[in-house]
């Protein structure tokens, strides 16, 4: 550790090294390094709101470089004002180093996608800048983001996760600098604790701590390295020892940031487990559930792994009342994650939805504005015309009849544009009512249960709990297919949903969709059967085949009795085609409603949700079916059960069997 003496003096040479190299209009990306003391920038930041761009940039870069390793609940605040003053003054290192922190934001709210796409941007402005500093620490986040802290590859290339490795190595061999070797030593150890080394993991933690010292420029690092020295006791068995040194990191690094706590609780509860220290372990989970519910974004999983924990812990020592609390806990942080992430993924619908919108709108104002200005230029022209000889006025008169077609037909498609933009918008109102409609009885009924187990709670009516947490199970697989079944709606009104056909083994397929609600029918009178060669093999694309075949399951179990059946049968028909029949012994469907199934189905007539009997599941069969080279065909007997059949080519060289002119068409359905 540094005295104060020594603190002072590093921030002021930091302020005043960013100062003075303010002047010039380049810089590194090494010149923005972290400082030991981000509240002092933080404040410079406020008290200096008209300091030179250049000045103000690197010092927001090193302060959200600084963030990272203290105070990473506050990462990202100033990334907008950055993206601002780089854009303003246009300079390479800012604009390179903006894309840099928006991939370490991003990635910290588990974004990959967006922390891989800005990553790999920054990775190409600084390899084009030949910024040494910037290229290794872009190399160590991509590597950080393709293979993540439980050591398993997020990409289907795990050579990439080496080669940014190996490439950061090089670089810094090439270019030494103290705070980049820091942060390369920081994701080795994460390497070699995924890696169970833990020889090589204490020779870096012990090595880093000793570079900490001799530079005491990197201090800012001092409390994560002491940190991953408690789990390498924790790896090692030596519990005490972990806690020990997590107590002192508590002493010696005080923190206020939630995020922070809340890990550190949580790893104090599980090394106080380990030592059997009961009633230490579930104050420590409590207080990390505390932090944890203070973060921004709340960090569900450490919610739901401290109360996890607890609960184990509270009934091994027979505290069966504490114990369900905390389960109770985990089942409603695990709801929550759920809505949390389902939130996030329809805001990113609506985000590209919104997107797309303005970019309509701004090419209709440029359109306008491009046939504003070309009829001011026909006009004069043709007041230039008027005093010429007749040859001119017969040319004008040409050229003027020239130009009214070219505005008939930009005004064509000026309407023609209208009425897609106003096709969009009634998609979307319908889209939202879709919503409203399917989610309001489950949600309600998640309500009504939730009161019916606070009273068989009272009563102990613990085998009416067992049931009712069957009837939530089922619920929830409802409301699972439904955002399923929306979310594939949406993509598929923007022609977003990825087709990639292949050989599929058809008995493999099917048991991933039945094993969910085996579990769900355990206990209740009905069965679901599968009869299907384990040779028999079709062509379509998996996560297609697999909608449909999950939404007639099910719609099947949806209308059976108390008491039923449903049969999943495949077999190949007399013209080579591959045959998935999903029949149940249920209520049937009346007359009417099967006539106009029948003819929906063969494409003879057009559909919209909640027209006789037929839902968003149905609709997205049909269309499915049909982008898979397929069609449904179905049959039933009022009181005797019905089946749909599914017909699917068995190889990629067999023709369609139906037309499919109607492939994904919902907007004009709806």
């Amino acid at each position: 550790m540094i005295n104060r003496t020594e603190l002072v003096l590093t921030l002021c040479y930091n302020l005043f090294f960013i100062s003075v190299k303010g002047l010039s209009q380049t810089f590194t990306f090494a010149d923005t390094h972290p400082v030991n003391n981000p509240d002092s920038l933080e404040q410079w930041l406020i008290t200096n709101p008209k300091a030179p761009a250049l000045v103000r940039i690197k010092t927001i870069i090193a302060l959200e470089r600084t963030r990272d390793w203290l105070g990473k609940s506050k990462v990202g605040r100033h990334i907008p004002a950055l993206h601002a003053l780089a854009v303003q003054t246009r300079n390479p290192t800012a604009l390179a180093a903006y894309e840099f922190l928006s991939a370490k934001k991003a990635s910290r709210y588990d974004d990959s996608y967006s922390a891989t796409l800005h990553g790999s941007r920054a990775l190409n402005q600084f390899e084009k800048l030949n910024d040494a500093s910037g290229q290794i620490n872009s190399h160590c986040l991509l590597f950080s983001i393709i293979y993540d802290q439980n050591g398993v590859s997020t990409a289907a290339d795990t050579n990439l996760t080496e080669a940014h490795w190996k490439q950061c190595k090089t670089l810094l061999a090439a270019h030494p600098n103290h705070h980049d070797q820091v942060y390369i030593n920081y994701f080795a150890i994460i390497r070699a604790r995924n890696q169970a080394d833990t020889h090589h993991m204490e020779q870096l933690v012990f090595g880093t701590r000793r570079h900490i010292n001799a530079y005491p420029a990197c201090a800012y690092a001092q409390g994560t390295f002491e940190l991953l020295l408690s789990g390498l006791h924790f790896m090692k068995g030596d519990f005490l020892a972990s806690y020990a040194q997590k107590k002192r990191v508590l002493t010696t690094h005080p923190t206020t940031d939630p995020y922070e706590l809340a890990s550190l609780y949580y790893n104090l509860g599980n090394d106080c487990m380990q030592l059997k220290r009961l009633n230490e372990s579930l104050a420590c989970y409590d207080t990390a559930t505390k932090y944890a519910l203070a973060a921004s974004p709340v960090r569900y999983a450490i919610l739901i792994a401290a109360n996890n924990n607890a609960g184990a812990l509270a009934e091994r020592n027979g505290l069966f009342k504490k114990a369900f609390s905390y389960l109770a806990q985990v089942r409603f942080y695990e709801i929550k994650a759920n809505r949390q992430e389902n939130s996030r993924r329809m805001q990113d619908l609506q985000a590209r939805y919104e997107s797309a919108r303005r970019q309509r709108q701004i090419d209709l104002l440029q359109q306008k504005q491009e046939i504003a200005h070309y009829q001011s230029n026909v006009y004069m022209v043709a007041l230039v015309l008027a005093v010429m000889v007749l040859v001119a006025i017969s040319l004008l008169a040409w050229r003027l009849y020239h130009n009214r077609q070219q505005l008939r037909q930009t005004n064509y498609q000026l309407a023609s544009a209208l009425t897609e933009v106003q096709q969009l918008n009634t998609t979307l109102e319908h889209f939202i009512g879709i919503i409203a409609h399917d989610m309001r009885k489950p949600l309600t009924s998640f309500r009504s249960m939730a009161e019916l187990v606070g009273d068989r709670i009272r009563h102990r009516a613990y085998d009416d709990i067992r049931l009712i947490s069957r009837a939530i199970d089922q619920a929830g697989v409802q409301i699972e297919t439904m955002l399923d079944n929306l979310l594939r709606w949406a993509l598929a009104q923007r022609e977003t949903i990825p087709y990639k056909p292949e050989k599929l083994p058809l008995i493999s397929l099917i048991h991933r969709v039945t094993d969910l609600y085996q579990n769900l029918v355990r206990f209740q009178n009905v069965r679901i059967m599968v009869d299907c060669p384990d040779t028999l093999h079709v062509w379509a694309d998996d996560n297609g085949l697999q909608l449909i075949v999950r939404n007639l399951l099910d719609n099947a179990l949806k209308h059976l009795g108390p008491v039923g059946e449903v049969r999943i049968l495949a077999t190949i028909t007399a013209d080579q085609q591959a045959l998935i029949q999903i029949d149940d012994n249920g209520e049937g469907i009346a007359p009417h409603q099967l006539a106009f199934l029948q003819g929906f189905f063969a494409g003879q007539l057009e559909g919209h949700v909640g027209q006789k009997g037929l839902g968003l599941g149905l609709l997205l069969v049909r269309d499915f079916a049909a982008r898979n080279n397929g069609h449904i065909e179905v049959t039933s007997q009022p009181g005797r059960g019905t089946c749909f059949s599914i017909y699917m080519p068995l190889s990629v060289e067999q023709p369609a069997a139906l037309q499919t002119e109607y492939e994904l068409q919902l907007p004009n359905r709806l």
